[in-house]
């Protein structure tokens, strides 16, 4: 298995030789986890997560939960 100049060449090349097979793989798992969380929390969760106000409602006075919402809602835009 050489080639013209001496140098020994493969016949096959590894599977992640080339960022095709790696992207191809890495996408397939991301749409997977996508679709089995979508299923499992549902989307109002993935909203909530990227936009909601994580302070406590209840324990946080109703002035400072109405000012950090815009607040979150940009960190979630971002």
């Amino acid at each position: 298995m050489y080639d013209d100049h001496g140098h020994f060449s493969y016949w096959m090349r590894p599977a992640n030789a080339d960022l095709n097979s790696t992207l191809g793989m890495a996408l397939v798992a991301m749409l997977a986890w996508l679709i089995i969380s979508l299923k499992v929390a549902g989307p109002k969760f993935f909203i909530w997560e990227l936009f909601g106000n994580k302070a406590d409602k209840k324990e946080t006075p109703a002035a400072i939960y109405i000012l950090l919402a815009p607040i979150f809602l940009l960190v979630g835009c971002d």
